[in-house]
């Protein structure tokens, strides 16, 4: 009985409930009718059929049998601008769809609503639609048609408002826009006379939305318009992203009928940040955007810039060369009485034979050049008698050597040097006998040009030994070209895209195309690092380093045809060329077989190239773990040598000699640092290598910590330490040894210096940023700084690459003034 009675109840109360909510959406449809809602056939009687117009707030109840159909028509050159749709879903959107389509003359656009994001799913629906209908503008009739259904048997309530706004812009007029992910806005530009681009900047305003990730699209100012993210990635036009700022060109080319500039928040920030987000509320998406159209000069107006602009280059390069060929000249071919000595006027052949007047014989870089006069004739020079006073190579007596079979020197040229002999045929041709009775000839022409040089390279540059390889180490350059081509293969992602600004990382605000170049000045800047190839009239690996700064120019101009992570590469490749070549020919300059550190050298650099890509495929902590010991293992075994050898070397084979056994290398060290055995010299050697490894120590602490690129390390390294040996050979040279250098290179040290100060303060003022996201790096676009061409990076540009110039130049005339000094009176280290 009392389970009947409380099933009655139970009915009772659900039954109660159901009449409760029939009243009340009874009450609600009669307020809605009293609000200005009609029923569901008389919902065109609000629009005003010619003109388009229907402001007047409204709503109305539709269902699966009931739909809200209109139509109106309007004149697209009508100053009043198009049409502007909006719908709204009052009722709640729980299993609701709303089907909105407007059909126009040549076009029909439809919308489910809610709309709902890939990202974030049903956890961010919108349930809204605001849209401007493509306005056909050269035609002067646009008919409308209109219809809003839905599934639901239920009734929905609606809100629809039309509204006329004028979306054409003028140049240098700023026009501001309030947008969401579902309420975008389209503008319209129409090309003036004789115009053939323009900048359309797009700056946000206020601080609410500010950091809303945002698309600018342009597009052909022809229907259909894309305004959805799908419409504008999928080939409508260009598009790029933004938080802040953002500025694209645009050419007459590429739209000719006018220029459709889109806005349109994205429903997250991960375009622009790179970061995912689980959430973000819907209502913190508006952004209020302000769109200007900008003047842009072409390269037909800035063609007087580019060209003062290289002409200076161009005069400052040829003035330099023409200073320096003839001082270096001048130097070299001053008379007899610049030598020290009796035995050295035999380095120089007879002045009294007109043909072989004023010919230097200098041993440098591994072998001996012939600088100077004209085509030789018939002359065997004396041999130079051996100095039997203490000999400063390496602070290591001559008697010393001759008592101790089994001692190594510190540093001593190459085996064979000190035996060569230069005899000049009837035939005029210089004839090169080695130690091993072997010949080499060289022609008269070889040696008619006062500045070129004709080389003897040791047999022992090229030869087979077990620290020496080349046929290996060949295998090594294969395996660091392949490297280096792996951005090749990306580039035609590069090239491919469809109309994504997102992969470059220009500075829009500073920007002049040219052909299909986007960024031309950037690209044009580099002719500093061609014209200096003049360097190259020099002899050995310095020939070899003045083809790499001219290289260096052509790979980063091919960086900046769209510079990202990936192009960064070819920017990078020939600076760690460089250093490389640069630290062994200063090492050359004193010892011999430079080719036997050349090959291990750059086959280190490859295979550390190499092992970056290993970074991909374990773990951070693991990787910098293995990079880390790598650099300390290196940068302790070279110290080591520094300090016992007085050399250095990255072959496997001399590495290994001096970890097999290390009571001798540690004895030496020992007497190194007792107080009362350590000479002077040796003091300054410790403390200029203790310097070398805390330098090192520190890229090896700050690339771990702040997760440094990679390959931005490894060049980092390079050149650190490319900067330390250049400092420590400078050192060594004037307050070790008391030898004062040339005027010449001073000067061009000096110049080095000041260049590099001045580049390396243009290189601080970023203007664009690889390591972000195209939307940050954006951030950082600045305004051409002169001739409206030119940015702080073309700066940067012009003085690097005469800061290099002058810094090879000043390393390759440091010792002329050793020219004409006995070899055997030249100090090694």
């Amino acid at each position: 009985m009392f389970s009947s009675a409380y099933t009655i109840f139970l009915i009772l109360i659900f039954t109660f409930n159901i009449s409760a909510n029939i009243i009340q959406n009874i009450i609600d449809n009669t307020s809605l009718l009293d609000d200005g809602a009609q029923d569901y056939e008389n919902c065109s009687e609000f629009v005003v059929n010619n003109g388009c117009d229907w402001t007047r707030k409204s709503s109305f109840l539709i269902n699966s049998n009931h739909s809200c159909n209109f139509n109106c028509f309007y004149n697209p050159k009508d100053k009043r601008g198009p049409v502007r749709l909006s719908v709204h879903i009052l009722s709640s959107i729980n299993k609701i769809n709303v089907f909105v389509s407007a059909r126009q003359t040549h076009i029909i656009s439809s919308w489910t609503l809610p709309i709902t994001f890939e990202e974030h799913g049903k956890n961010q629906p919108y349930n809204s639609i605001e849209e401007v209908l493509c306005p056909p503008y050269k035609e002067t009739n646009d008919d409308l048609e209109f219809r809003i259904d839905t599934s639901s048997l239920n009734p929905v309530n609606i809100s629809v408002i039309l509204t006329r706004s004028q979306i054409e812009v003028q140049l240098n007029t700023s026009v501001k826009v309030t947008a969401t992910p579902v309420s975008p806005w389209a503008k319209l530009y129409l090309w003036q006379e004789d115009q053939e681009s323009v900048l359309i900047s797009a700056k946000s305003v206020g601080k609410s939305g500010g950091s809303v990730c945002t698309l600018l699209s342009i597009q052909n100012a022809k229907c259909p318009v894309g305004t959805n993210q799908a419409d504008i990635m999928s080939g409508y036009g260009r598009y790029q992203s933004f938080q802040f700022k953002g500025g694209v060109i645009a050419k007459k080319s590429q739209f000719p009928d006018g220029v459709f500039i889109v806005i349109l928040p994205l429903p997250d920030n991960r375009q622009c940040t790179g970061i995912e987000e689980d959430f973000t509320n819907k209502t913190s998406r508006s952004k209020t955007v302000e769109i200007i159209v900008l003047s842009h000069l072409t390269m037909d107006d800035k063609w007087g810039s580019f060209l003062g602009v290289g002409v200076v280059v161009a005069v400052v390069a040829i003035i330099s060369l023409i200073l320096i060929s003839f001082i270096i000249r001048k130097n070299l071919m001053e008379n007899k009485n610049f030598f020290e000595g009796e035995d050295e006027q035999n380095l120089l052949i007879n002045e009294e034979l007109p043909s072989g007047e004023g010919q230097i014989r200098r041993e440098v870089s591994g072998g001996f050049i012939i600088q100077g006069g004209s085509a030789p004739q018939t002359r065997t020079p004396t041999r130079n008698v051996e100095d039997q006073s203490r000999e400063n190579l390496g602070g290591i007596s001559s008697n010393e050597r001759r008592n101790d079979e089994n001692f190594v020197p510190p540093a001593l040229p190459a085996p064979g040097i000190q035996n060569l002999l230069l005899s000049l045929t009837e035939g005029n041709n210089a004839v090169i006998e080695t130690s091993s009775g072997d010949l080499r000839i060289r022609t008269a022409n070889e040696i008619l040009d006062p500045m070129c040089s004709v080389r003897g390279i040791p047999e022992e540059a090229t030869a087979f030994t077990a620290g020496n390889n080349p046929r290996f180490i060949y295998w090594w350059k294969i395996l660091t070209e392949y490297k280096n081509k792996k951005p090749e293969s990306n580039i035609s992602e590069v090239f491919s895209y469809k109309g994504s600004e997102d992969q470059c990382f220009f500075n829009t605000l500073c920007i002049t195309s040219f052909w299909i170049f986007p960024d031309f000045a950037r690209m044009y800047t580099n002719i500093g690092y061609l014209l200096c190839v003049s360097v190259s009239r020099s002899y050995g690996l310095f020939q070899s380093l003045a083809w790499g700064l001219f290289i260096q120019g052509v790979m980063s101009s091919l960086y900046h045809v769209c510079p990202n992570r990936v192009t960064l590469r070819f920017d990078m490749m020939f600076m760690y060329v460089d250093a490389v070549i640069l630290i062994v020919g200063i090492w050359g300059l004193r010892h011999g077989g430079v080719t036997h550190h050349v090959y291990p050298t750059v086959g280190l650099v490859g295979a550390a190239l190499l092992g970056a890509e290993a970074k991909d495929w374990i773990s951070d902590g693991l990787f910098w773990s293995v990079i880390v010991g790598v650099h300390l293992f290196f940068t302790f075994t070279i110290s080591v040598m520094l300090c016992t050898l007085g050399t250095w070397s990255f072959s496997p084979v001399s590495m290994f000699e001096i970890w097999k056994d290390m009571k001798p290398v540690a004895a030496r060290l020992k007497v190194y640092l007792r107080e009362e055995n350590v000479p002077s010299k040796s003091h300054i050697t410790i403390i200029r290598t203790l310097f070398g490894i805390i330098s090192n120590v520190a890229v090896m602490a700050v690339g771990p910590a702040i997760d440094m690129e990679v390959y931005l390390y490894i060049l980092l390294v390079c050149i650190i330490n490319m900067v330390l040996y250049t400092m420590n050979y400078v050192f060594t040279k004037v307050f070790v040894h008391q030898e004062k250098g040339t005027k010449i290179g001073w000067i061009c040290m000096g110049l080095s210096v000041t260049l590099w100060i001045i580049a390396l303060i243009c290189f601080s003022v970023h203007n664009t940023n690889t390591e972000t996201t195209p939307a940050v790096s954006r951030e950082m676009n600045s305004e051409c700084v002169l001739f409206d061409a030119f940015d702080s990076h073309d700066f940067w540009h012009l003085t690097s690459a005469f800061a290099l110039f002058f810094s090879f130049v000043g390393i390759l005339t440091m010792d002329d003034d050793l020219a004409r000094r006995n070899p055997q009176k030249i100090p090694v280290f």
